[in-house]
């Protein structure tokens, strides 16, 4: 029997955990349709997972890699580790990047030129807020009370900057539903306030 390569285990691992949150059963429309994604990815071991839990994959098996598409990915994070879409850019895709870190913003327009990237947090209104970059970047926040708590534990603040709050209706995205395209929403617990702006 063949081994079950790194990737494939987590892929497999992330499939079943999103089966069971979704409360999906073996005979569920969507349930199979994760299942036949997972087996579709697992044919192709050459493709190496660059998200945290191999959502990348996961998205390839339900997409065409073959022809060229596009993403809406906020809270992009860093340009290629732990990036749900870094793997598509590889193939030639092209979107936009929503991500509040600096740091992040940076590195992901010297490394991905084709991109959009907006130095900006997702909202559904527009305005200004007080954003607390700390290291590791995964504990960055814009509430006052985090950024305490973050500190008295010894968190690493690294620098306070101001951050633009973006109404994601304001890109003006014209996506249909037979498009090659995707929307991945990472925003550490403001996700609702993010899809609010959304048209």
């Amino acid at each position: 029997m063949q081994a079950t390569s790194r990737s494939g285990r987590r892929v497999k691992q992330h499939f079943k955990k999103v089966a069971e949150q979704l409360n999906f059963g073996p005979h569920h429309k969507s349930y199979r349709a994760l299942h036949s994604a997972y087996w579709r990815v697992r044919r192709r071991p050459y493709r190496r997972s660059y998200s945290q839990f191999a959502e990348g994959l996961v998205m390839a098996g339900l997409l065409d890699l073959t022809t060229t598409g596009g993403y809406l990915d906020v809270g992009s994070g860093h340009p290629i580790r732990g990036s749900n879409s870094y793997l598509f850019y590889l193939h030639g895709w092209a979107g936009t990047l929503v991500e509040p870190i600096r740091s992040h913003v940076q590195r992901s327009q010297s490394l991905r030129p084709r991109d959009t990237t907006i130095q900006a947090c997702a909202s559904d209104r527009q305005g200004d807020l007080s954003f607390s970059e700390f290291y590791p970047p995964e504990f960055s926040t814009t509430e006052l009370d985090v950024r305490t708590k973050l500190i008295a534990r010894g968190g690493t603040l690294v620098a306070e900057y101001k951050v633009e709050c973006l109404v994601l209706a304001t890109l003006n995205l014209e996506v249909s539903p037979d498009d090659n395209f995707f929307f991945s929403l990472d925003v550490e617990g403001h996700e609702l306030l993010a899809i609010e702006g959304v048209d």
